[in-house]
């Protein structure tokens, strides 16, 4: 797939820049774009350790994930960009915030760098933010798509975690280039996501206050997570 220019870093985009396409769970937009922009044996970075589903997604297309050690406050920044180099990855796949499996959210700073070093070297970033909403202390950082102005972020996300794991609706933000050829990897899969459930989606989404619904859940997560550090404290051997 030709989605760099002659001479140029970076998609062709118009003045919004971005499409947005409906999947079927959030882990189908993380498959989409491997099929879309992998050939069998590229490398894509990731996060070591990393979600098994995405990491198995990429496998089973044949792509080969190359991890890339983290530190407190996310990827460590040197090794991305030697991996880069290393391997000629033109993917790389991310969970800044919340990562999963560890929990870590990338720093801003590191977020910036990542997102330059992605840019100078045709690196597409697929960031991953299922989580994102249900942050209940702090009050966040913005995502590496908010600073995306070269069209160089896919961004996955899922309503899975804020309204029901089992409806499997997600969603995808990305360049048109890269949409349009994802849109022809979806026809074969599945055809489109079912209608029922984004309907069900939508009726939600316009009936009700979704923020409202986040901040529940916020406190919700909040409660529990206090409730096992609490019993982690008191009941855990040193």
């Amino acid at each position: 797939l030709e989605i760099y220019g002659p001479g140029h870093n970076s998609f062709t985009v118009d003045e919004d820049g971005n499409d947005v396409m409906v999947t079927t769970g959030g882990e189908q937009g993380i498959e989409l774009a491997c099929k879309a922009l992998c050939n069998p044996g590229d490398a894509v970075l990731c996060e070591e350790p990393s979600f098994i589903g995405a990491l198995n997604s990429f496998r089973s297309l044949g792509a080969v994930p190359v991890g890339v050690p983290m530190d407190a406050d996310g990827i460590n920044v040197e090794a991305f960009e030697e991996a880069a180099v290393r391997t000629g990855a033109r993917l790389a796949y991310l969970i800044p915030t919340f990562q999963n499996p560890s929990g870590i959210t990338m720093s801003a700073e590191k977020r910036r760098a990542v997102y330059e070093i992605a840019c100078r070297r045709s690196i597409i970033i697929i960031e991953d933010n299922p989580y994102g909403e249900l942050r209940f202390a702090d009050s966040g950082v913005d995502t590496i798509k908010s600073i995306d102005r070269e069209g160089a972020v896919i961004y996955c996300s899922s309503f899975s975690k804020i309204l029901a794991p089992g409806i499997r609706i997600g969603f995808v933000q990305a360049p048109i280039a890269v949409i349009s050829k994802m849109v022809v990897a979806k026809q074969v899969e599945d055809v489109h996501t079912p209608m029922l459930t984004q309907m069900m989606s939508y009726e939600f989404l316009t009936r009700y206050d979704l923020s409202s619904h986040i901040e529940k859940l916020r406190a919700l997560y909040g409660k529990r997570c206090k409730t096992m550090l609490d019993a982690i404290d008191e009941y855990f051997p040193k």
